[in-house]
């Protein structure tokens, strides 16, 4: 799974992550990315080691031309 977009409230990664720790009980090879900077970073590295899925959910930072990574996570974006 893959998320692209700004650590800031109004794109809620938060969410995202609470429901992936949930989720991925049942898919025991899954992954969550995320790549983007911003000012929730240190509250949603804390929310992951919390949640106990650190080994599932990576925070990337600031990925220059991400979309071309896109068809990696099954985006049929063809920019």
């Amino acid at each position: 799974f893959a998320n692209v977009g700004r650590l800031h409230e109004d794109k809620d990664q938060a969410t995202l992550i609470r429901a992936f720790s949930k989720a991925s009980s049942s898919m025991p090879g899954a992954v969550l990315v995320i790549a983007g900077k911003g000012r929730l970073e240190n509250d949603l590295k804390v929310l992951i080691d919390g949640l106990g899925v650190s080994g599932k959910v990576r925070l990337l930072g600031m990925v220059p031309e991400v979309y071309k990574f896109y068809s990696a996570f099954g985006s049929t974006d063809k920019r």
